[in-house]
């Protein structure tokens, strides 16, 4: 875990003959083009009728999914991701893992709604752009 970057290599997971596969990206901090390049180059190895389910999906990973066409293979769900909240009495950032059902798509909004930060106890915001943030949610 860490940096998904130009030294990480995905290549000595063989992913020849897997059906199910589970993604735990709890850990990953940042991905940069390399690391994305070489995510897109392994998980295309995936056979298209395995399943891959993402979970733990930190706000990096997201990102890429919402931009990256590729990064979530076709047969692949999301199982759990977080929401980031900012709080602005002392600047920190708090998480809340969400996990994936149709109740929540269907109200996403109140994912929005403030919530308390894990450092202070103050309130903290909603801190990216809804309909941008769970892009990767609704369907193409």
């Amino acid at each position: 875990y860490g940096d998904i970057d130009e030294d990480t290599t995905f290549a000595t997971v063989d992913l020849q003959g897997v059906t199910d596969l589970r993604v735990d990206w709890g850990g990953v901090v940042s991905i940069n083009s390399c690391g994305i390049r070489e995510w897109i180059l392994w998980i295309k190895k995936l056979s298209p009728e395995a399943r891959c389910k993402f979970v733990q999906c930190q706000k990096v990973v997201v990102d890429q999914m919402n931009m990256i066409r590729g990064f979530l293979p076709p047969e692949g769900q999301v199982e759990s991701f977080f929401v980031p909240y900012y709080c602005d009495k002392c600047t920190s950032i708090t998480s809340r893992l969400c996990n994936f059902s149709p109740e929540l798509v269907a109200n996403l909004s109140l994912l929005s709604q403030p919530i308390p930060c894990t450092s202070c106890g103050s309130e903290a915001s909603f801190d990216v752009l809804e309909d941008e943030y769970f892009s990767f949610l609704k369907p193409n």
